[in-house]
């Protein structure tokens, strides 16, 4: 039985989860967009549009948000 103490064995662990993360989302600020991306849409989706409720999920000011929308390519179409 693995004993998660030792440190070897969470050398080992922690090798294994980092690879396949590492290996799916390639550099950190990368993969921090994307996460921050995914947030937002889903918060939109959650708020059925209205970005001050959405703003309100995610914890960020209406603004910050509005900012982001425009970043990612999230708003409106027009």
């Amino acid at each position: 039985m693995d004993n998660p103490e030792n440190p070897e064995e969470k050398k080992k662990m922690f090798h294994a989860i980092g690879c396949g993360i590492l290996s799916r989302k390639g550099k950190l600020p990368d993969a921090l967009h994307e996460l921050e991306k995914q947030m937002i849409e889903e918060a939109m989706v959650r708020s059925g549009g209205n970005q001050r409720m959405a703003s309100e999920i995610l914890g960020i000011t209406e603004r910050m948000l509005g900012y982001r929308l425009k970043l990612y390519n999230l708003g409106p179409e027009k």
